[in-house]
C-alpha cells in the first residue's frame, strides 16, 4: 500500500456543502410544538453520510 496523499481524490470543501429543507407534521412535535430531537439527529446523520460521500468520492 502506498502512503501517498496524490493517490486520495477529493473535493474542496465548499464543493461538498450541502443544505436540506425538511417540512414536518404536526405529528413530529410535542404537545409544545417542539420537534423531538431525534429527528433532527436523524437528519444531521443523514446529511453528513451525504457530505461525506461527496467529498470523498468524485
Amino acid at each position: 500500500m502506498s502512503s501517498d496523499k496524490g493517490d486520495r481524490r477529493g473535493n474542496l470543501a465548499t464543493e461538498s456543502e450541502t443544505e436540506m429543507t425538511v417540512i414536518t407534521p404536526p405529528s413530529d412535535a410535542n404537545p409544545e410544538e417542539d420537534v423531538f430531537g431525534g429527528l433532527i439527529l436523524k437528519h444531521v446523520y443523514l446529511i453528513a453520510g451525504l457530505v461525506a460521500r461527496r467529498h470523498f468520492w468524485v
